[in-house]
């Protein structure tokens, strides 16, 4: 563990590990004895080679080929400084030990640089949210009713206790709640069996699918496919079962005509 702790984030060209590339990274030095910031680093990057910002990454970061041109750094240039900057520190992120850390790695790598891994605690915000606050049963059910489910005399492990225990927790959580308002959240308009996507209409209208989880959550998917086709190919091939790929099939034939 090091003294201090340098908070990290990156924006990209968009979400390919592969073939997509860092257009702004960012860091913050922190002292946790003291809980004081020691000092920040930020910098715009235009990548070397072929590249440009894909419609779905300038929507969210703002960021576009013409200010990244007129206003991005060489990585390669400013790479010492920024080891320099975090050379005795650990790392922070926020899901970035799936994402940040892969990007900086091979961005690294590219200009003949190895990001400096040995010697560090990796911090991911997120994982450590999913760990101080669990969302198995077990831990929901003690937070609704006060009990553990032995002490209710369930089994964790059961699939027959895990239902009484689901129904305990939704009688709790529907308390002030009628069914008539709940069925309408978007949370519970499942479409697709991997969960890839939901409906947010009213009962009773046509659809309107937005992505359920990723980085695009809850953006509406036909109007996502003209900004991000390309993550919507992923998608298609990683992410998306062939029962929601018929779903979307149809939904986009809707829209088509529509237009």
């Amino acid at each position: 563990m090091n003294k201090y702790i340098a908070v990290v984030d990156v924006e990209t060209t968009g979400l390919s590990k592969q073939s997509d590339r860092i257009i702004q990274l960012s860091a913050i030095k922190w002292n946790p004895t003291e809980k004081k910031i020691l000092g920040q680093w930020n910098h715009y990057i235009k990548p070397s080679g072929k590249w440009t910002i894909s419609a779905g990454a300038a929507g969210i970061t703002g960021l576009t080929d013409g200010f990244i041109e007129e206003h991005g750094e060489s990585l390669g240039d400013l790479i010492p400084d920024f080891i320099q900057f975090i050379h005795d520190c650990d790392i922070l992120t926020y899901n970035g030990n799936s994402f940040d850390i892969t990007f900086l790695a091979s961005d690294f790598s590219r200009e003949g640089f190895e990001f400096p891994m040995a010697g560090r605690v990796f911090y991911d915000s997120m994982l450590m949210e999913f760990k101080l606050c669990p969302r198995n049963l077990a831990a929901v059910f003690n937070k609704y009713t006060g009990k553990s489910m032995e002490d209710a005399g369930l089994d964790a492990h059961d699939s027959l206790s895990d239902v009484k225990a689901t129904l305990a927790v939704f009688i709790k959580q529907t308390e002030n709640i009628p069914l008539e308002e709940l069925c309408t959240w978007p949370e519970n308009q499942l479409v697709s069996p991997e969960g890839s996507i939901r409906n947010i209409s009213a009962p009773g209208h046509k659809p309107v699918y937005v992505m359920a989880v990723g980085k695009y959550k809850d953006q509406e998917i036909f109007e996502l496919a003209k900004k991000d086709v390309s993550y919507l190919t992923w998608a298609r091939n990683n992410l998306f079962s062939q029962y929601t790929l018929k779903v979307l099939s149809g939904y986009f034939r809707e829209k088509f005509n529509e237009e």
